[in-house]
């Protein structure tokens, strides 16, 4: 190879070193998030299972949430309605994307 591709392949390496070192904390981070996150699953879960398990039958304490806000929920998971907030988040940022200039890679 010659010497200016070399160069240029020696400092590609050491970023791409930086970066698999940067990639590595974050998944460090990630898994630290997702047991801290678990933890607080788990009595949810725990009450979860029990109830498809039939060891909990009585839902008095269940239902009358359910019934509050059912509606709301039940709008929100099918997506039918957006705030908004939401509808002005979405139109701003069709309006700032634009796409990468890629024009000086042609001759590359």
């Amino acid at each position: 190879m010659p010497a200016n591709v070399q160069n240029r392949f020696k400092v590609l390496h050491m970023l791409s070193d930086e970066r698999s070192k940067i990639n590595d904390l974050f998944e460090l981070e990630v898994k630290a998030l997702e047991a801290k996150y678990m933890e607080k699953k788990k009595p949810l879960l725990e009450k979860r299972n029990d109830l498809v398990l039939g060891k909990i039958t009585d839902y008095s304490e269940f239902v009358p949430k359910y019934e509050e806000t059912y509606q709301q929920v039940g709008t929100i998971v099918a997506g039918i309605v957006k705030s908004a907030k939401e509808k002005e988040d979405d139109a701003a940022e069709a309006l700032e994307h634009k796409p990468t200039d890629t024009n000086h890679l042609k001759e590359v």
